[in-house]
């Protein structure tokens, strides 16, 4: 079988995701905390919303009746936090943006991540 498990994989980009934030947050902690702060609020942030799209959608595949509006209106809910929490720490605390988009940006490195783990396990020749 080519794929995995959905479950195994999610499991796996949920531990990297983690691994990503503890080696970021390393890096950022000698630039000073008011960085720190910020790529942690960008990497909790999006880790956040993964998460939660990582719970949802196995459930919504299974139950199809009513999932598109569950999916959506769950979509829209996260975007309008996010929105508020990055218009908070932008607008009034004043964070680098510099820092809070590269906290953003941690979940696209662990997909990123994960496509070469898929990658290098699933090669196989062609005849």
């Amino acid at each position: 079988m080519l794929i995995k498990s959905n479950s195994e994989d999610i499991n796996w980009m949920i531990r990297t995701q983690f691994f990503v934030i503890i080696l970021g947050s390393l890096i950022f902690f000698f630039l000073g905390k008011f960085y720190l702060a910020s790529f942690l609020v960008g990497a909790l942030l999006v880790t956040l919303n993964f998460l939660i799209l990582a719970r949802k959608l196995p459930f919504l595949i299974k139950t199809q009746k009513g999932s598109v509006f569950s999916l959506l209106v769950s979509f829209y809910f996260r975007l309008l936090f996010t929105g508020v929490v990055l218009f908070f720490c932008i607008a009034v605390v004043k964070f680098p943006v510099l820092s809070l988009l590269i906290g953003l940006s941690t979940v696209i490195i662990t997909i990123m991540l994960w496509a070469l783990r898929f990658i290098l396990l699933y090669k196989h020749k062609e005849a």
